[in-house]
């Protein structure tokens, strides 16, 4: 009686399990589309890098005060002799120091004319350019004898999907002017 019992229970579980599968195959099969083909979905977007320039500048450097002072010492010590050797009192002595002082100041000056120096600065910026990039992949899939397109970020795993999954997903069309307003909505917040 055991070995009956146990050859009922387990034909009865055999069915269960072959009636669910066949439901499940029969429904599964139904909601399935092929998929005909494959292939990458590029759109051209902004890409940032970023560009580097040399620039040249021209300084002029001109002497400072500072830079005759050796020739205001130097024209003072000579206008205090010459003005001691023409007559050997203070006021010669003073009047020629000033005086020697303020031409070697000017001839300092003419000596050491301003120069030009040329440096170089190292200037970067961000630019943008166009490029090619995949974002997706263009499926191409037949359900009940009709033919669609649709754009899916994954690449599909096997031959059939289901038909919801493609549902979900933008056709190319859609895809491109959805791609197309935020391009536009880019370029105006520039």
């Amino acid at each position: 009686m055991n070995k009956t019992k146990f050859i009922i229970i387990g034909s009865i579980i055999a069915a269960i399990i072959f009636a669910t599968l066949s439901i499940t195959y029969f429904l599964h099969d139904n909601k399935m589309a092929k998929i005909v083909s494959v292939k990458p979905f590029m759109i051209t977007q902004k890409v940032p890098y970023r560009y580097c320039y040399n620039k040249q500048y021209t300084i002029q450097k001109k002497p400072g005060d500072e830079d005759n002072i050796i020739g205001g010492v130097a024209g003072g010590a000579a206008g205090g002799l010459i003005g001691y050797a023409i007559a050997p009192s203070p006021v010669a002595v003073g009047v020629g120091a000033v005086g020697g002082t303020l031409l070697g100041q000017q001839v300092e000056k003419h000596v050491n004319k301003p120069t030009n120096e040329t440096k170089t600065s190292r200037n970067c910026v961000i630019k943008y350019k166009k490029e090619k990039v995949q974002n997706g992949y263009i499926v191409s899939y037949t359900y009940k004898d009709q033919f669609g397109e649709r754009i899916l970020m994954g690449m599909p795993a096997e031959n059939n999907i289901p038909i919801s999954s493609l549902e979900m997903a933008p056709t190319p069309e859609q895809a491109k002017a959805q791609i197309n307003n935020n391009v536009d909505s880019d370029s105006e917040s520039e």
